[in-house]
């Protein structure tokens, strides 16, 4: 085995495990040692795309001089995916010209084999630049080559856009169909031709509602009362089979939710009943939660708490504490569940709804079940409410923390960034650097959209806090495109200087510093924030889940603007902080 061949091999096991900077880094080792290399090239541009950072990325490709590059069609059709990327990101005259850009390029990879990957990619660009004839031309080419008798999902997801750039929705229809047979679990890639299929259906003012019947099952959020075990366990019986019958009509193929006594815990068995993957959310540590939101209604939900938790297909706690008393803690819980089962089917392209065991009492509290109807109502999107029978009220039990809170928090996003490249500035780029670099940025945080409530700098470093997850994520993606804009050689720096992000979302605590009096928020959140820096790819910005889920909420209630947060795997974070699933936040397309 070559050494280029050892170095692949070691980069797709870092992809499979999420760890894209290392996987990153080890390529950038190896271009040292062999910087003339392609493939390596060609991986470490493909790395960052896939990361999310697309500018970088083709940044890159031209410095390497990958542009150049005649006679590799995979390193050709990467140039073109860019360009296609950057197309689909861009609006007006800037989507043109990228778009015609992504053209010639796929152009120049089809003309070395004549394979359909890059026919199809220039007929769905020229679609979107207006050229229908020269479209439905390279469709009926792209048909003419793609087998009938294939059992490959992308043979026949190219031949439904080819169907439907040429009017035919009914032979889309029955490609797509063919293609989701061949490989049926894979929603991946059934989202990505989705997606494609929307943008075509889209440009050519096509009715695309047969697309419907190819979309994958419901995403549900779940949520219900609390009650006690009753003495006559026909009342279980009666709003288990009410429950299980509304799951049976909605069908969902994955539920988010959290395992307290009473409503969740029965919502999740019906969930399990009819075959959904049960994705538990609970707000804090696993033991605690028993103890304050299941032992106390009944041995009876304890057992089926255990069940439920064996069966599940996934298991994630918010916060990594104790319960300390914060009804906060309980509200972020339920709303990082909500924010999953939406963004679960934003990525999937699929239908999300709410299922919720409700008594239709207002609440004025700020977490429940009634605030979890009443948030969810807030986005606008399908909510089932089942009728809680009163019978079953149960005076709440109030648990004592164990270790309480001595300050009030309160929920907050989070952003650390810094500059690759910053620790080989000499002393006088140092100077050119802060002169210039760090007052851009400055300058866009001093814009009255973005106000971060605290703006911390040291070095390059920075440490913004934000009420709100969609001004925070906004605002990351200013900074990035910002310092993208700059042009660094005429300001004395290297060119390859880039910022990284990393985004976090949980409670602070606010706090006046001993030492300067300076305002400012602490807690173990800012930590987690920080943590996910250093593991961002150059150029990129890295969120945690719980970012990612409250964006979704945010977004569905009108309250942020959308961006794309595609997953980058289960990262460890350094310092032995753990593993935790970490997203690339992109510009909206």
């Amino acid at each position: 085995m070559t050494n280029t061949a050892r170095v692949i091999e070691q980069v797709i096991e870092h992809e499979r495990q999420g760890a894209l900077l290392a996987a990153y880094d080890l390529l950038q080792t190896a271009l040292r040692d062999e910087p003339a290399d392609m493939v390596l090239r060609h991986r470490a541009i493909l790395l960052l795309a896939r990361g999310g950072a697309t500018d970088e990325a083709s940044r890159h490709y031209a410095n390497y001089g990958l542009n150049q590059v005649s006679d590799h069609e995979d390193i050709i059709a990467l140039g073109g995916r860019l360009l296609k990327d950057r197309a689909l990101a861009s609006i007006g005259a800037s989507r043109l010209a990228f778009a015609r850009a992504a053209i010639d390029k796929y152009r120049q990879a089809f003309d070395l084999r004549q394979s359909s990957y890059p026919a199809i990619n220039i007929a769905m660009l020229q679609v979107l630049i207006g050229d229908f004839i020269a479209a439905r031309e390279g469709a009926q080419w792209v048909l003419s080559r793609v087998p009938i008798a294939s059992c490959d999902y992308f043979d026949w997801a190219t031949r439904s856009e080819a169907h439907v750039i040429l009017g035919a929705g009914d032979q889309a229809d029955a490609a797509f169909a063919q293609a989701i047979a061949c490989d049926p679990t894979n929603l991946a890639s059934r989202a990505s031709t989705l997606r494609q299929l929307e943008i075509l259906g889209l440009a050519l003012g096509q009715d695309m509602s047969w697309l419907q019947s190819h979309r994958p099952a419901v995403a549900l959020h779940y949520c219900g009362h609390m009650f006690e075990w009753p003495e006559d366990s026909g009342a279980i019986v009666t709003i288990s089979n009410s429950l299980r019958a509304e799951m049976a009509r909605h069908k969902p193929g994955a539920a988010f939710g959290a395992l307290a006594a009473g409503g969740d815990l029965l919502l999740a068995e019906a969930a399990l009943t009819q075959g959904a993957d049960l994705h538990i959310v609970l707000p804090f540590e696993e033991e605690e939660f028993l103890r304050c939101s299941v032992a106390p209604y009944g041995a009876e939900w304890l057992a089926r708490y255990r069940e439920c938790r064996r069966r599940a297909a996934s298991f994630r706690i918010y916060l990594p504490e104790p319960y300390l008393g914060d009804e906060h803690a309980f509200s972020l819980g339920s709303s990082y569940a909500m924010g999953l089962a939406i963004r679960h089917a934003q990525a999937n392209r699929g239908p999300v709804r709410q299922l919720c065991l409700w008594d239709g009492v207002a609440s004025a509290h700020i977490a429940g079940t009634a605030i979890d109807q009443q948030i969810w109502c807030s986005t606008g999107l399908p909510q089932t409410i089942v009728d809680f029978p009163f019978a079953l009220r149960q005076p709440s039990i109030a648990v004592a923390p164990r270790e309480p809170l001595i300050a009030d928090r309160r929920p907050r996003a989070i952003l650390f960034g810094d500059v690759s490249g910053f620790s080989r500035l000499s002393e006088r780029q140092v100077q050119l650097f802060f002169g210039s670099v760090m007052v851009s940025l400055a300058g866009i945080l001093q814009q009255e959209e973005f106000s971060p409530e605290l703006a911390e700098g040291w070095g390059d470093g920075l440490h913004l806090v934000f009420a709100s997850v969609g001004k925070a994520a906004r605002t990351a993606l200013v900074l990035q495109a910002g310092f993208r804009a700059m042009k660094l050689e005429e300001h004395g720096l290297p060119g390859d200087l880039a910022l990284r992000i990393g985004g976090h979302y949980g409670p602070l605590t606010p706090m006046t510093a001993g030492i300067t009096g300076a305002k400012g928020y602490v807690g173990v959140h800012n930590t987690i924030a920080a943590r996910i820096e250093p593991v961002t790819l150059p150029g990129a910005i890295f969120v945690s889940e719980p970012f990612a889920a409250m964006l979704a909420l945010e977004d569905a209630q009108g309250q942020a603007e959308r961006c794309q947060s595609g997953y980058v795997g289960m990262t460890d974070l350094p310092k032995s902080f753990g593993a935790m699933r970490l997203f690339s936040l992109q510009a909206p397309w």
